[in-house]
């Protein structure tokens, strides 16, 4: 009974009745030439007395046909199901069947929130690596940032140090020019003097 009962739990979507493929004759020849000209497919059902049908879309074939199938496999597990019941019933009692199928249903609902409680720490695992990867991701991408704006300042450093001190060796040495020209000019001067003050032979 439990097996039977995790399979019914298991089961997908469903769908009553049977689908079909027709064809529809078409007037038009161009229409005709098409593939799948005049082809639709239909889901014929009676469910308690009550007939109708519905249209399905191409696309959706596989999926209703798969629907269709798992309703016919539903429908044979509650009979399974209620047979075993009745074998239960009348060797254990009605109490005591009842109580087994209440007690199966219980540990399935259980296991299934483990399940779920399970899928959402999975789902919170992975939203919290996903967060820090892309928090990790930003960090590296920050520290590259970084890295080359300290590269491109220690380079415009030493590039204004290397004109600083050039401007200060030129600077040192046009001071000592300077120097030299204004002795010279100085002398130049004292010998003017010194020739003005000699007297002239005449």
């Amino acid at each position: 009974m439990k097996e039977l009962l995790e399979m019914l739990v298991g089961i997908g979507p469903i769908l009553p009745g049977t689908l079909e493929t027709r064809q529809r004759q078409l007037k038009n020849v161009e229409r005709r030439r098409r593939k799948d000209a005049g082809t639709f497919h239909v889901l014929s059902y009676s469910v308690k007395g009550h007939n109708s049908s519905m249209y399905v879309k191409a696309a959706d074939r596989a999926a209703v046909a798969g629907m269709v199938a798992n309703y016919s496999r539903a429908r044979d597990l509650i009979i399974e199901l209620s047979l075993k019941m009745v074998s239960a019933c009348r060797q254990e009692g009605v109490e005591h069947a009842a109580a087994a199928w209440v007690k199966q249903m219980h540990e399935m609902a259980a296991k299934t929130k483990r399940g779920e409680d399970e899928a959402r720490r999975l789902r919170v695992l992975g939203s919290s690596r996903d967060t820090w990867k892309a928090s990790s991701t930003r960090r590296a991408e920050e520290v590259a940032r970084q890295r080359v704006t300290i590269r491109d300042q220690r380079a415009s450093r030493d590039k204004w140090r290397a004109e600083a001190l050039a401007s200060r060796r030129k600077a040192k040495a046009d001071t000592g020019e300077i120097g030299k020209l204004t002795s010279e000019v100085k002398k130049l001067e004292r010998l003017v003097e010194d020739a003005k003050k000699k007297p002239t032979k005449g």
